[in-house]
């Protein structure tokens, strides 16, 4: 068992010697920089919550503690020598003062840059929102900024697509499902999947992350109204049924089908839950879907098998739900005329 210890200063510097170490299994503590592992999985190396390799760039951890008390051997970079680039720069030789005109006074401090202001440092006025936002959220406004700053000025970062950092995007998804299930550091894992949505919005050329938040809202104003209009009082829940009409609606159609690349066993798992909630009984499920089997009927045997039974029916219960949704518009339909045919029936009052 082997301890990697890397610069925090340095971190994408690896010890030349245990490069080979490094296209395996390896665990990280969890300070270690998302882009240090992801330059060792392209090198290689498998993420895993408990790994011969551990990498870390702090020395007083206790699970890097506990690995010196047993005599693990610990390869370091040796750069506690090496300029910190984040230190400042040595003071400038002094300068002779301009003199002062008593009779121009010193302007206040603006809290924001003004356009002239902006302009001579290159960055843009902040609007009203923003500076809203930033005040409210700090962290977000300054997480995208580094993101943005990392895809300027990083080589690996500035080649990345959308296609590329799949399986990024996947591992860390299992890692936080490791996290939950396991008892990990879920934190931790939730910030490694805002990453991949800030670095997604960030290649992005016709929208950003603002545009991502805003169709999230614009889809919660459709899909739960309720949230925004008033007609649930502080306290009160919705129940999951009403929950489930308005989804539906606010779609304007039954939910997508499950994307095809999940595992056949999950894809078997939504069909059977989308059949049970359509009324259907376990006797019109197919066999295949409710009790998945090994098959050789496939180059890919049973995974494959599951898989193509699962897409096939799904595709029947998306027929199903597109029936239900249009009886249940013309149910809506229906009651919204006859509540107008009896408001307008005169009353005895008037007659």
């Amino acid at each position: 068992m082997t301890i990697i210890k890397l610069d925090s200063r340095f971190p994408t510097a690896i010890p030349l010697e245990a490069a080979n170490l490094l296209t395996g299994e390896v665990s990280y503590t969890e300070e270690v920089p998302i882009r240090v592992r992801w330059a060792i999985a392209d090198a290689g190396g498998h993420s895993v919550s408990q790994a011969e390799i551990l990498v870390t760039t702090d020395m007083e951890n206790d699970e890097v503690l506990d690995r010196l008390d047993v005599g693990e051997k610990v390869y370091s970079v040796e750069l506690d020598d090496a300029p910190d680039p984040a230190a400042p720069a040595a003071p400038a030789a002094p300068v002779a003062a301009a003199p002062v005109q008593e009779s121009a006074p010193e302007p206040e401090p603006e809290s924001v840059a003004e356009p002239a202001q902006a302009q001579e440092t290159g960055q843009e006025p902040l609007t009203p929102q923003e500076q809203l936002a930033a005040a409210r959220l700090p962290h977000v406004v300054e997480a995208v900024d580094i993101m943005a700053a990392a895809r300027r000025t990083g080589q690996w970062e500035a080649r990345q697509t959308h296609k590329s950092l799949l399986p990024y995007l996947i591992e860390e998804t299992y890692e936080f499902v490791d996290a939950v299930n396991e008892g990990g550091d879920i934190r931790s894992e939730l910030s490694d999947l805002l990453l991949q949505v800030l670095f997604h919005a960030e290649i992005a050329e016709d929208f950003d992350f603002d545009d991502v938040a805003t169709d999230f809202i614009l889809k919660m104003r459709a899909r739960q109204p309720y949230l925004f209009d008033g007609t649930v009082a502080e306290g009160e829940m919705v129940s999951e049924e009403e929950q489930e009409r308005l989804w539906t609606y606010g779609r304007g159609r039954p939910r997508s089908n499950p994307a095809t690349q999940l595992p056949a066993l999950t894809l078997a798992e939504e069909a059977i839950r989308r059949a049970r909630a359509l009324g259907l009984s376990d006797a019109d499920i197919p066999v295949e879907i409710l009790v998945p089997t090994p098959g050789l009927e496939t180059d890919s045997g049973a995974e494959e098998r599951t898989r193509q039974a699962s897409r096939a029916f799904l595709a029947e219960l998306a027929q199903m739900e597109n029936q239900q949704a249009s009886h249940a518009e013309q149910w809506a339909v229906d009651s919204e005329d006859n509540e107008e045919a009896e408001g307008s029936w005169p009353s005895e009052s008037d007659s």
